[in-house]
C-alpha cells in the first residue's frame, strides 16, 4: 500500500484548501482513478487538516497518474510531489494506523478523525474502488484506533475541533455570560459545538444553515433558536461570537458584511472551522473583529494536551505490533492456495475415515470415541501443516526482501576487495 499525502504538518493552509475534496465528488474522482488510471484500489480521506489518497500499485508508475488526477479534480496547479508527502509499504500502513489512533491529528488524539476515516473508507466501497488489500489494511486501522481509545488516554479530556473552539473562545472572551452566540452549519462539527455549548450559562444561542429542516432538527435537538441562513450579513452584527463550520466552497462571511461597523461599537468574536474557510481572511483587519481558524484553536488545551502527549508511547507500541502483525499476514498469503487445497484434501479423507467407522461393526460408544479421536487427531495434523506452511512463506518473504541488503552488501564488499 502507498500513500500520497497533504496534511497540516506539510501543506500550508491555502494549499489544503484547494486540495479539499467535496463528499460529493469523492466516488467519482475514485471510480477515475480506478477506470481511467489504472489504480486497481484507492481510499480517498478528505478532512479540514489532511487530503490523503490511499492506493495499491507501484508508486513510482502510479504516483505520477495519481498525482495528475487529483491536479485536475482540485484545480489546483502543479503539486509538489516528495518524500514528505508520498509513503510507501510499511511507512503507509504505519501512517494510516498512525492516523486512525489520533497520533497524526492536529489535536493529539481528537476522535472525528477515526469515524471520517470510516466515511472515506464506506465511500470507497461504494465506488467499487476498495480491494482486498486496502480492505485488510483498513479494518485492522480501525481496531487499532478503536484499541488504543480503549486501552491509553489518549483522547482523555474530550477535546476534539469543537471543544477546542469553545475553549478558545472562553479564553478569548473571558466567559459566555450574557452573551449571545451564532452557530453556522448543520454538520457534525455544528453538532459537535452545539454539544458542549448547550451545556454552559448563555444568554442567546442559535443555529443556522442553509436546509431550514436540517436547522429546525437542530435546534429543536439542542434547545437553541433556529435562524434563517438567508439573513446571515444582518445577523451577524446582533451575535457577540459566532462560530461557523459549514460545508460551503467559498466565503459565506465577506469583509464587507463588517466593513460598516463603527469603532466604539461592541468586538465580534468570529472563529472559522470549516476547510475550505466560511470567514474572509481579511475580515481580521477590521477594528473591533477577532477572527481564529483552525490552527488557533488548539493554543487552549496545552493541558489537556499534556497529559494525553504521556500516553504516546503505549499507543506507539500498540500501532507497532499492528504494523508486525499486518506484515506477518501479508507475508503468509502466498501460502494460502496451498492451505486452502491442504484442507479440502484432509477434510476428504476424514469423512472417508468417518464412513468407515460408521459402517464398522462396533458398539456405539466405541465408534463415537473413535470418531473423535480421528476428528482431534485430523485437527492437530492439520494445525501442525498449516503452522509449517505459514512459517516457510514467511520465511522466503523475509529471504525477498533481505536479498537487496545481501547484494548492496555483497557489492560493497567487493569494491572495497578491488579498492586494497
Amino acid at each position: 500500500m502507498n500513500v500520497i499525502t497533504y496534511n497540516h504538518k506539510n501543506t500550508p493552509l491555502p494549499l489544503r484548501e484547494r486540495l479539499h475534496v467535496p463528499q460529493a465528488r469523492i466516488k467519482n474522482m475514485l471510480r477515475s482513478l480506478k477506470e481511467d488510471d489504472g489504480i486497481p484500489e484507492c481510499v480517498l480521506l478528505s478532512t479540514c487538516n489532511r487530503f490523503e489518497l490511499y492506493f495499491e500499485g507501484c508508486p513510482n508508475a502510479c504516483g505520477e497518474r495519481v498525482r495528475r488526477r487529483i491536479e485536475s479534480y482540485t484545480e489546483t496547479g502543479a503539486l509538489p510531489l516528495t518524500d514528505l508527502h508520498i509513503l510507501r509499504g510499511k511507512d503507509a500502513t504505519r501512517h494510516l494506523f498512525r492516523v486512525a489512533a489520533g497520533l497524526e491529528a492536529e489535536i493529539l488524539g481528537e476522535n472525528e478523525i477515526l469515524g471520517q476515516l470510516k466515511q472515506a473508507y464506506r465511500l470507497a466501497c461504494q465506488a467499487d474502488s476498495s480491494g482486498f488489500f486496502l480492505n485488510a489494511c483498513f479494518h485492522r486501522a480501525f481496531r487499532v484506533g478503536k484499541r488504543v481509545r480503549s486501552e491509553t488516554e489518549l483522547s482523555g479530556g474530550g477535546i476534539g475541533y469543537g471543544a477546542a473552539a469553545v475553549e478558545q473562545a472562553l479564553s478569548d472572551t473571558g466567559g459566555f455570560t450574557g452573551k449571545s452566540i451564532l452557530v453556522i452549519g448543520t454538520g457534525a462539527m455544528c453538532e459537535s459545538l452545539l454539544r458542549c455549548l448547550a451545556r454552559l450559562e448563555i444568554a442567546r444561542l442559535a443555529v443556522a444553515g442553509r436546509s431550514p429542516e436540517k436547522t429546525r432538527q437542530l435546534a429543536e435537538k439542542w434547545g437553541v433558536h433556529p435562524e434563517p441562513f438567508g439573513s446571515l450579513p444582518s445577523l451577524l452584527c446582533h451575535f457577540d461570537i459566532v462560530f461557523s463550520a459549514t460545508a460551503s466552497p467559498g466565503i459565506i462571511i465577506e469583509k464587507e458584511m463588517m466593513t460598516g461597523r463603527k469603532p466604539d461599537e461592541k468586538p465580534i468574536f468570529l472563529y472559522d472551522l470549516a476547510l475550505p474557510r466560511d470567514i474572509a481572511p481579511d475580515l481580521s483587519e477590521v477594528p473591533g473583529i477577532v477572527l481564529r481558524e483552525l490552527s488557533d484553536m488548539k493554543n487552549s488545551v496545552y493541558s489537556v494536551l499534556e497529559q494525553r502527549e504521556k500516553e504516546i508511547p503505549h499507543a506507539e507500541s500498540l500501532i507497532d505490533e499492528a504494523v508486525v502483525q499486518y506484515g506477518k499476514w501479508l507475508r503468509e498469503l502466498p501460502a494460502v492456495p496451498s492451505i486452502r487445497r491442504l484442507e479440502a484434501v484432509v477434510e476428504t479423507i476424514r469423512l472417508a475415515e468417518s464412513t468407515k467407522l460408521r459402517g464398522a461393526s462396533l458398539p456405539d460408544d466405541v465408534r463415537m470415541m473413535l470418531e473423535k479421536q480421528c476428528n482431534e487427531l485430523t485437527r492437530k495434523m492439520l494445525r501442525a501443516m498449516v503452522g509449517e506452511l505459514k512459517h516457510t512463506a514467511r520465511n522466503a518473504a523475509a529471504a525477498l526482501e533481505e536479498e537487496p541488503k545481501f547484494d548492496a552488501m555483497k557489492k560493497n564488499t567487493q569494491e572495497k576487495s578491488f579498492c586494497c
